[in-house]
């Protein structure tokens, strides 16, 4: 019995880190405060696989006014920026922020790098 419920978390905790995908280590080009008080943050490449994201927006993360982490993401990007170290991402690419008619990969984690 251990063994099958053994099996049955990890096949669960797998199913859980399959939905998700990091960006690498990124410049961060671009912090704005959209005009819907959303954060956005642009890095240099897209290479996240989020498939929610409108073409020509890949470059974008965007992070709710609402997110419980939305100061940290703002504090951590302008600090990345700012200092011109990298940043990386991780995204859960089930979860997209719609702003107007574009949609655009919400990150969940984000980690500035040493260089």
């Amino acid at each position: 019995m251990k063994n099958i419920l053994l099996l049955i978390l990890l096949a669960v905790n797998g199913l859980s880190f399959a939905a998700g995908s990091g960006t690498g280590d990124q410049k961060v080009l671009q912090v704005e405060i959209s005009s819907k008080d959303n954060l956005k943050i642009t890095i240099e490449g897209e290479s996240h696989a989020s498939t929610c994201t409108t073409a020509g927006k890949e470059r974008v993360l965007v992070v709710p006014k609402e997110d419980n982490n939305f100061d940290h993401f703002l504090t951590i990007a302008l600090t990345a920026h700012s200092n011109g170290k990298s940043v990386y991402f991780w995204i859960d690419n089930n979860v997209c922020v719609t702003e107007y008619s574009n949609s655009y990969p919400r990150p969940m984690t984000i980690v500035i790098r040493s260089e």
